[in-house]
């Protein structure tokens, strides 16, 4: 007999609450069950396109990933991300995205310099592409993403605008999700 025990616990938590015309909001722990709404998602066909935005040890970091099903590609353009964050325009430079492969206990990572196709390898249900930007390492309240495009599956998408804004509270988090 197998017994699985699963708890949360509530705490305070400062994060960063994303808007964007098409987008969507989603909480990203314990399959968007528990925690903030900080995870802004754009979905396409068989590709969802994810960011999220958060605060540690005094640095501000942008995330973008990937996820793709099925016979799904995603190239990221020659472009710059452009980042304003307190009235300041940071521009970018994107170079590359990773691909992180789980075998039991090993990871490992591949590397999708910009203008490579990114596509699914395995027979994994999805394929997660990934890389993490350093927004600013002041204080922010308000960040701004300029919408930026991709192809994908042969089209050109549009990203648009992205803003998230720094909100805390208290949110149920889990312990061992």
């Amino acid at each position: 007999m197998t017994c699985a025990l699963s708890s949360c616990v509530v705490l305070h938590e400062e994060y960063f609450f994303p808007q964007a015309i098409g987008g969507k909001v989603e909480k990203q722990w314990c399959r968007g069950q528990v925690g903030v709404d900080n995870q802004l998602i754009f979905s396409f066909e068989d590709v969802e396109v994810n960011m999220d935005v958060w605060e540690y040890q005094g640095i501000t970091r942008l995330g973008i990933s990937f996820k793709l099903q099925s016979k799904a590609e995603v190239i990221w353009p020659q472009q710059p991300l452009l980042v304003t964050t307190n009235e300041t325009q940071k521009s970018i430079e994107v170079a590359s995205f990773r691909r992180l492969i789980r075998q039991g206990n090993d990871s490992t990572s591949e590397t999708y310099l910009v203008g490579t196709i990114m596509k699914k390898k395995n027979n994994l249900d999805k394929e997660n592409f990934y890389e993490s930007f350093i927004v600013s390492t002041d204080n922010v309240e308000v960040i701004e993403v300029s919408a930026f495009s991709l192809t994908i599956n042969g089209k050109t998408e549009q990203i648009p605008q992205s803003v998230f804004s720094k909100r805390s509270g208290l949110f149920l988090h889990p312990l061992n999700c």
